[in-house]
């Protein structure tokens, strides 16, 4: 009889002295990792509960040997004890080595959770096991990046790559730059992402249009034109690529060919807002405020929720004194985002307009319940009132 089977039937037998009945006892040695005793603990609890067993008490119990309690001899080195399911399951694989996808499952669950600083400490404790040394690097990156710690999450990302140049981490990084406005060290790690064998025609495409954009940002109309026409070559459906180019023309008052690509990109997806909110732009540059007015709520009414098209089209509704479209596009973007005081005081001012004073005047009303302090408000219910009383 083995010391735990001898100490299990004395145990049992006292209990049922009592009119108890032992139903299950576990040794767990005192030498064991505590990430094991937990795993450990945490599968027979488990056990336990799915017996649904009425009236079951459980216990925990600390023994140490004493002289002549059980006459039990208890071995000052016992065999180490595992959890009751598969050993690839816990801590340790059989030779002793960290189970990493099953830390790294435990340690996702951490950060899905918003616990960055235990996963952190699991991935920390992969790194110094020296084993997937570039995906510890990556992992401690995100929850340092999560935390607000982007310094270090920037030298994390890096020294990952060091060790293994995946696109993943090339991505994370770049985002994380282009975050931080800093669009050449963005641009430049793209670039080199572009070198990567795993990527595929879609990836490659996005790579471009990205770094076409940070150079936009840059102001380097040379690199970004490169960047977006070798985007346009791959794309299966370009209008996208061409509202960027548009986009690029644009800023530098090449309206012609800013209003060729937006062209181009409507006939390739007539339903592109972007494009024909690019055509608005183009007009407005050309002071064709009507043509686009125009433009600017086509584009709304495929899109409403574009700020600055909606700010567009109401300076356009001013200078051409054309409010009725406008209008009916503003309020029903209020009725959605009701919180937006500029364009609920240019509610206000379509509705004086408009000769609707008692609306303006609850829509003025709304606006210093909210901003007491709201001048323009205050002095356009003034108005309001003179044209009532």
């Amino acid at each position: 009889m083995t010391d735990n089977n001898a100490f299990e039937k004395l145990l049992d037998q006292s209990l049922a002295d009592n009119g108890y009945h032992l139903v299950r006892l576990h040794p767990l040695h005192s030498k064991i990792d505590t990430l094991v005793k937990i795993k450990t603990l945490e599968d027979i609890m488990h056990d336990l509960d799915t017996q649904n067993i009425k009236e079951m008490q459980s216990y925990v119990i600390y023994i140490k040997p004493q002289k002549k309690v059980y006459e039990i001899k208890i071995p000052q080195h016992p065999p180490q004890i595992y959890p009751a399911k598969s050993i690839l399951d816990g801590i340790y694989l059989s030779n002793r080595k960290l189970n990493i996808p099953y830390l790294l499952k435990n340690a996702s669950l951490l950060y899905d959770t918003g616990e960055y600083g235990l996963a952190r400490n699991i991935y920390k404790t992969l790194l110094k096991s020296g084993e997937a040394s570039d995906a510890a690097l990556f992992l401690i990156g995100k929850c340092n990046e999560a935390e607000g710690h982007l310094a270090e999450a920037i030298k994390n990302y890096e020294d990952s790559l060091l060790y293994n140049q995946k696109l993943e981490t090339y991505q994370e990084l770049s985002k994380l730059f282009i975050n931080l406005k800093k669009h050449q060290e963005a641009a430049e790690l793209l670039v080199k992402a572009l070198k990567l064998k795993e990527i595929n025609q879609s990836i490659e495409l996005e790579l471009l249009c990205t770094i076409g954009n940070c150079y936009l940002r840059l102001e380097n109309f040379e690199k970004s034109e490169h960047y977006y026409k070798k985007a346009l070559r791959l794309s299966i459906r370009p209008d996208e690529v061409l509202c960027n180019l548009g986009v690029l023309y644009l800023n530098y008052k090449k309206i012609g060919e800013s209003k060729n690509y937006f062209n181009n990109a409507c006939l390739t997806n007539t339903k592109n807002s972007v494009a024909l909110s690019g055509l608005g732009c183009c007009y407005f540059e050309e002071k064709n405020y009507a043509q686009a007015l125009d433009y600017y709520a086509k584009s709304l009414t495929l899109n409403l929720n574009n700020i600055y098209t909606l700010q567009k089209i109401i300076r356009c509704a001013f200078l051409t004194q054309n409010y009725t479209r406008t209008l009916e596009l503003l309020k029903n973007y209020l009725q959605l985002y009701p919180a937006h005081l500029d364009l609920t005081y240019s509610l206000a001012i379509f509705e004086f307009h408009f000769g609707k004073f008692s609306d303006a005047k609850v829509t003025l009303e709304n606006i210093l319940t909210v901003s007491p302090d709201h001048y323009e408000a205050k002095e356009l219910l003034k108005k309001v009132q003179q044209k009532t009383t």
